[in-house]
């Protein structure tokens, strides 16, 4: 069965509006777990367009957010499930399209949490510094002025 057809339910809750923070939540933790049994690996068939399609749903993920706590959550493990997809073994079948919607997404949610002033997760933090890493090639000056660490 390809990948996109399992991940499909998934990926629907994941975009749909309707859905509340928490059940975005269980759908994100849910990928996540996929990543970490090996059912999205590089192995997997149908991984490039599962790929394509995952990214674009993350990038452009829908949530009703009851309060600041449960959508940081849920931002915490939308940026996780692109730190897994750039950074893990799979990263290598992303494309250039793919990989430039999830930085973007990791930007802007980088510039909103700078700008709020709410978040100041050393986890959030060091996830976002490895998947800019991976994205810029190791520049540090401009991992350093994006998430404000010297």
């Amino acid at each position: 069965m390809p990948l996109s057809e399992i991940l499909s339910p998934f990926l629907a809750l994941i975009r749909s509006p309707l859905a509340t923070a928490p059940i975005t939540s269980a759908a994100l933790n849910a990928l996540h777990a996929f990543f970490v049994c090996g059912l999205i690996s590089p192995d997997s068939p149908g991984i490039r367009p599962a790929l394509a399609e995952l990214s674009s749903t993350v990038s452009h993920s829908k949530f009703e957010s009851g309060t600041s706590a449960v959508e940081e959550a849920v931002i915490f493990r939308i940026i996780s499930i692109i730190h897994i997809c750039i950074c893990g073994s799979v990263g290598r079948f992303l494309g250039d399209v793919e990989v430039c919607e999830m930085l973007e997404t990791v930007l802007t949610t980088c510039c909103q949490i700078r700008l709020s002033g709410e978040s100041d997760d050393r986890s959030f933090v060091q996830r976002v510094d490895l998947v800019t890493q991976r994205c810029c090639g190791g520049a540090p000056s401009i991992r350093c002025r994006i998430l404000s660490v010297s």
